[in-house]
């Protein structure tokens, strides 16, 4: 991509840029505009990490959006300029992800959108698909780069170290977060029940710190007891979610605000994937509250590995499971002011001072 000798602009190259993505975002675009926007150098210090400034120290939000449907929205690619030049960038690359670029196309209405809508500088490159060996070319035919493999990436390692992995689809993809995902009606009801139960017994009587250490201790030792067996593979989490005794103790975890915070100790310990597996399969079982919690818990898991698009994800689907949900705020509110590292620390720091006060000085919580 060429840049304006009238700036001092620094770039991504599109092959690797393409090349990273899938491990970044969770799943292999197709059929997808990507809009990533860069922030002005002149005012990047408020960004930049401490030291040498790195090209992605520069780098703003990115935009993952459906082709057709946003080439088909003015309004739409308006309103992107727009949230753009709020947030202090005036400088885009435009990426198109889809089969017909190079063969049937090599423009978009999206750069002339987003000029329109007063960015100053807007780049156009795109290729047929995410795949090593695929050529990527820009708007005016000539090739800039070959994608390599996505799996190869540090983003993709990371995210394949966690338990996670590069979906297909972006509809496979979404569909690990989907509430609902009972085998049949039985096992709905089981869920309910457990749920049910949950509440009943912990909410008329909530645990408290200091009046009920025993029994927030016994709580937590049977979860880290679930995680161990689920880590060493003694036990999957499909049965731990479905087993009268883990079942309850899971669904306890994700009702009970003090054993939700305690349990996030675990993300700073061996157990992180074993407990981050349990959350988002809770999440996909569980209603209201429940899945609101399981869902946040697993956002903060994904956060502190880097693993941001998960995150979010997890994060969104928490905001819509319950609005006012009080964590996902916290969270919201660190994403959107570009702290969420900071954020994330805050609580787990905060999780093990809950576990140090249930405990107390001379007994050692379990590992």
């Amino acid at each position: 991509m060429k840049s304006d000798d009238s700036m001092s602009s620094v770039e991504i190259e599109p092959s690797v840029f393409l090349t990273n993505l899938p491990g970044i975002v969770g799943f292999y675009p197709k059929g997808h505009a990507i809009i990533t926007a860069f922030f002005d150098v002149d005012c990047v210090e408020a960004f930049a990490a401490a030291g040498a400034p790195f090209p992605t120290d520069y780098v703003g939000p990115m935009m993952i959006k459906d082709l057709a449907e946003l080439e088909d929205s003015p309004e739409a690619i308006s309103a992107a300029a727009d949230f753009l030049i709020e947030e202090g960038c005036t400088r885009a690359d435009v990426y198109i992800i889809d089969e017909s670029w190079g063969y049937v196309r090599t423009t978009s209405p999206i750069v002339d959108g987003l000029l329109e809508g007063g960015l100053e500088e807007v780049h156009l490159a795109g290729v047929s698909n995410i795949a090593p060996g695929e050529v990527v070319t820009d708007g005016d035919g000539n090739i800039v780069g070959i994608v390599g493999d996505s799996l190869l990436t540090p983003s993709a390692k990371n995210l394949h170290a966690s338990g996670g992995k590069i979906f297909d689809t972006y509809e496979e993809y979404r569909h690990c977060f989907e509430r609902g995902q009972y085998e049949n009606a039985e096992d709905e009801r089981r869920f309910a029940d457990f749920q049910l139960k949950a509440t009943n017994t912990i909410l008329p009587r909530p645990f408290r710190i200091g009046t009920h250490n025993a029994q927030l201790i016994k709580y937590f030792q049977d979860l880290v007891d679930i995680a161990n067996s689920v880590a060493s593979g003694e036990l999957d989490v499909r049965t731990a979610l479905r087993d009268d005794r883990a079942g309850y103790v899971i669904a306890a975890s994700l009702t009970n605000v003090t054993l939700r915070d305690m349990s996030m100790m675990l993300i700073s310990s061996p157990l992180q994937d074993a407990i981050s597996s349990i959350w988002l399969s809770s999440a996909a079982v569980y209603t209201g509250e429940v899945r609101a919690n399981a869902l946040s818990c697993y956002a903060i898991s994904q956060f502190a590995r880097g693993i941001d698009a998960y995150g979010q994800t997890a994060l969104n689907e928490a905001a819509k499971e319950v609005p006012e949900h009080s964590l996902t705020q916290l969270l919201d509110i660190a994403v959107a002011n570009k702290i969420v590292n900071r954020c994330v620390g805050t609580i787990l720091n905060a999780a093990h001072e809950v576990i140090r006060r249930v405990y107390g000085a001379k007994n050692a919580p379990p590992r």
